[in-house]
């Protein structure tokens, strides 16, 4: 069975993502900075949603 802590990270990784997203195409300096962090955050989502799916099995 999945941990509850990864279950309420992959929750906050679906919120998370979307708005770094919205920050990322903004004319902010950190615009860069933002597409990098979707990056990660999207590696981190795969990651655990893999390891859940595992854990379900």
């Amino acid at each position: 069975m999945a941990s509850k802590r990864d279950l309420n990270r992959i929750k906050e990784l679906k919120v998370e993502i979307p708005y770094y997203g919205e920050l990322s195409t903004s004319e902010s300096k950190e615009k860069e900075s933002y597409k990098k962090l979707v990056v990660e955050l999207k590696k981190e989502l795969e990651f655990l949603e893999k390891k859940v799916g595992k854990k379900k099995a």
